[in-house]
């Protein structure tokens, strides 16, 4: 599992590598990376949603999949709450950008990459069955971001807008989708699975074009807040995320796939900070460098971090 972690992590960065010299050899600016932003969040990553629940339906995988979703959203509750509790504004003492990039924190540092990073590490640890299992996960983390993560960020947010969201209505769409015994056709779903299927691409080509823009100055600003950031992401989270899995392992032994639903919601919860963060900053004229190396620092802290959690789970799941 160390290794996969690995190699996709490698894969993801060699295109953010790639994004960023294209980037700073034909100057791409503003227009380009709203563009990306944009097209990432209102048309691929719905794509993708909607995709994955176009699958055979099973009652006893329906019950445990709404099992998880509301496990997964508890766990999500937790997260934006300790957020708040770590990322605070100081009364009088900040100013307007650095009220901003403590915004960016806390929707960070309960917004994780669980479909980029999520979907290939969970399909090569636990299989298939998990993968079904991780889009409960990814239902709400789609909620959490476009509701709290949105608003945390300076978005104005409401019930209107919520709803008509592309991705909330994927969320909708694809959960009835799943119930009906009837599927997609192949000139439909095929489209879906191609658009879906550049998601990580596309996500790591605006890291690229967002890490072409980072100065010096900003840099060194930066490496004073990423320290407790890693901090609360990596190590003070995923202690609060265990917990509440393992209560859930110890209080539902019963429920069929169990230890299966616990390490997906373990799993998807320690990933690092997803590109989803980034695209928002572009949208709503935040500081997107920051966002982008929070993404990048993240994923790197990983590659220790979620095999050590695993492997001390494993005592206890």
């Amino acid at each position: 599992m160390y290794i996969l972690v690995i190699k996709q992590l490698v894969i993801m960065l060699l295109i953010a590598a790639l994004s960023f010299f294209v980037s700073r050899k034909f100057k791409f600016g503003e227009n380009e990376k709203q563009f990306v932003s944009k097209l990432l969040l209102f048309f691929i990553n719905p794509c993708l949603i909607l995709n994955q629940f176009n699958i055979d339906f099973e009652a006893e995988k329906f019950k445990s999949f709404g099992v998880c979703f509301v496990l997964s959203f508890i766990v999500h509750l937790v997260m934006v709450l300790l957020s708040l509790v770590f990322f605070r504004n100081k009364k009088n003492q900040e100013s307007e950008e650095e009220k901003d990039l403590t915004g960016l924190e806390r929707t960070a540092s309960f917004m994780t990459n669980c479909a980029f990073i999520g979907i290939p590490l969970i399909e090569g640890v636990i299989g298939s069955e998990g993968v079904f299992y991780l889009l409960s996960f990814v239902a709400a983390f789609n909620v959490f971001l476009w509701t709290f993560g949105y608003a945390l960020m300076g978005g104005k947010i409401s019930f209107k807008k919520i709803i008509l969201n592309p991705n909330i209505l994927c969320v909708v769409f694809g959960i009835i989708l799943f119930v009906l015994p009837v599927k997609l056709p192949y000139i439909v779903a095929k489209p879906l699975e191609y658009i879906g299927q550049m998601n990580t691409a596309m996500a790591m080509i605006l890291l690229g074009l967002l890490f072409a823009n980072f100065t010096k100055n900003s840099s060194s600003a930066y490496i004073k807040r990423i320290f407790k950031f890693v901090f609360v992401r990596h190590i003070a989270m995923p202690i609060f995320v265990f917990l509440i899995v393992f209560a859930f392992y110890k209080i539902f032994p019963s429920v069929k796939d169990v230890r299966i639903l616990s390490y997906v919601v373990l799993i998807a919860a320690i990933c690092p900070t997803g590109m989803s963060v980034s695209s928002m900053a572009v949208l709503l004229k935040k500081d997107e460098s920051y966002g982008a190396l929070l993404c990048i620092v993240t994923s790197v802290v990983s590659v220790i971090t979620i095999p050590v959690t695993i492997a001390l789970s494993e005592l206890a799941l």
